[in-house]
């Protein structure tokens, strides 16, 4: 049998055609990187990890992802932290830069809040925050993820492991006044009263303090209705000297809490109970108290 020798191979024509399989694969290597560039929602070509990568791995327990408090990073553009806790005990101190996220008993989250995280850049990590690191933030953290939210952790230990290291906190504010101003003009005046109780006026808008549920929607349509105008929160409860920290939480206050984590920037609570004689035939607010 005769072999072929060396001469024989066309070393020529493998040659063209090992340069036009490189081409062919060259061409349609840019042309996924091109397309995967112009999508709204293109994978990353690299993986942004905003901790150190020789660092360990975050716990896990369950199908619960576990971040220690020595490895958050709140400032870390990569990084969203979100409070499930209540809006009263978010103002009195969170984790800086954290949205909150209110996890209410018997409400679904914030359906806003849902879309603003499901339509973060992919390869962020979300961050789910309650005191304990327990079972509040494990069920934000399943309702996030059914909603499609992705790169999920629980803060390991809560509030109560970050201010134990010494972490910064970030507070909001809710001034305090006195008393409604004497010309009422041009202001918002919220009424935290109980459901039972008459209205301070037919101007006030009515907002009955609950923390099983969210301000209703309509009540917050009439509000955004007179954005610009300051809103003044009255009661009918004096507010005790520290009411941020005082449990169980003042009306007035945790009804501006929720007003201020909703995005209503000029809210005030105002100190003194407003308690006006009650027309003829209605509860009076001394009354309700019975």
């Amino acid at each position: 049998m005769e072999r072929n020798s060396p001469t024989d191979i066309p070393w020529r024509e493998l040659g063209i055609a090992w340069r036009d399989a490189f081409l062919l694969v060259a061409v349609a290597v840019a042309a996924a990187f091109a397309f995967n560039a112009i999508r709204e929602n293109g994978i990353p070509v690299i993986r942004h990890a905003p901790f150190d990568l020789l660092g360990p791995c975050p716990e896990v327990q369950g199908d619960i992802s576990r971040l220690a408090v020595e490895k958050l990073r709140p400032d870390d553009p990569h990084v969203r932290v979100v409070d499930a806790r209540m809006p009263w005990d978010y103002a009195a101190g969170h984790v800086p830069g954290a949205w909150p996220m209110p996890m209410y008993e018997t409400a679904p989250l914030d359906r806003e809040i849902i879309a603003r995280l499901a339509s973060m850049k992919a390869g962020t990590w979300v961050v789910v925050v309650d005191e304990t690191g327990g079972q509040l933030a494990e069920r934000a953290l399943s309702a996030l993820a059914a909603a499609g939210v992705r790169g999920l952790f629980v803060l390991e230990g809560g509030m109560a492991a970050w201010k134990r290291a010494g972490k910064l906190l970030e507070t909001m504010e809710i001034p305090i006044v006195s008393e409604l101003p004497d010309n009422r003009r041009g202001i918002q005046v919220v009424d935290a009263l109980p459901e039972n109780v008459l209205p301070s006026s037919s101007e006030s808008v009515q907002l009955p303090f609950d923390d099983l549920l969210p301000p209703e929607e309509d009540v917050l349509k009439r509000l955004r209705a007179r954005l610009q105008a300051p809103i003044y929160v009255v009661s009918d409860r004096e507010l005790p000297p520290d009411p941020a920290r005082a449990r169980p939480v003042h009306p007035g206050w945790g009804v501006a809490a929720q007003l201020r984590t909703l995005g209503f920037s000029r809210v005030f609570v105002v100190r003194k109970p407003l308690l006006p004689p009650s027309p003829e035939g209605g509860e009076s607010r001394e009354d309700a108290h019975e």
